[in-house]
């Protein structure tokens, strides 16, 4: 797919970020958000979906491992507010081997449900807050968003 779309992905930059869990050579969080080749952007996808892919000359792995304990790698320079999607609040379960073609489906349709009423409403379903929306003003230093003058300690 991005050798087809090659000549439209320079698009994507500063659009779509993607988080990687990157060995240089200690843990790293890289979130990439310049697409230069065909190739560098289908390592960098690759990377989001595997469990090791070699990105710019490290072994990496999707974000969550250095994206904090929501693994929701979050904007670090101020210049947007961001909408959050919490995987780990989806109500899917962590057995990703356990799940059939239902599961599956099951999930998709409860997320765009999630999407639709967020972006109509700016709510997120209350049972899950799987979707949220962090301000520019959060602090997110630890890839959590703490709106509040409190919340810093979590």
């Amino acid at each position: 797919m991005t050798n087809k779309w090659a000549s439209d992905l320079s698009k994507l930059d500063g659009v779509v970020h993607l988080a990687l869990s990157c060995l240089a050579p200690l843990p790293k969080l890289i979130m990439v958000s310049n697409f230069t080749s065909a190739n560098q952007a289908d390592h960098a996808f690759m990377g989001t979906g595997t469990i090791a892919e070699m990105y710019d000359g490290m072994a990496c792995s999707d974000g969550g491992a250095e994206s904090g304990r929501q693994m929701t790698p979050l904007f670090q320079d101020k210049a947007r507010g961001q909408v959050i999607v919490n995987l780990m609040r989806t109500g899917g379960g962590g057995y990703p081997w356990r799940y059939n073609i239902s599961r599956y489906s099951g999930l998709i349709t409860r997320g765009q449900d999630d999407a639709v009423l967020f972006l109509r409403t700016g709510e997120s379903a209350k049972i899950r807050e799987a979707i949220t929306y962090c301000p520019t003003t959060a602090d997110t230093t630890k890839n959590v968003c703490c709106p509040g003058p409190f919340c810093s300690s979590r």
